[in-house]
């Protein structure tokens, strides 16, 4: 695979803002479902209403990246808690 293929580039990236965490809570609060399953924030264009299923792929890759900073976080709470 190189680095031009899609799902290794959305990982890429789910990597990088997993060091982000301002950046993906923040994205995460702004990206929740309106009352018709619809993302509050991914609205069509020049209407400013909901449009994009929700979990829309901003949220997606938001919660990817808080699950690679928690684990993350955790093996390095273990690896400190063995040498410890």
């Amino acid at each position: 695979m190189d680095r031009t293929d899609p799902p290794l580039r959305w990982n890429t990236f789910t990597e990088v803002l997993s060091f982000m965490p301002d950046v993906y809570a923040r994205m995460l609060a702004e990206h929740r479902p309106a009352a018709n399953g619809r993302c509050r924030s991914c609205t069509q264009p020049g209407t400013g209403v909901p449009h994009a299923p929700w979990p829309c792929s901003a949220h997606n890759l938001a919660a990817a990246a808080q699950r690679i900073d928690t684990a993350r976080e955790r093996a390095a709470r273990q690896r400190r808690e063995r040498a410890g």
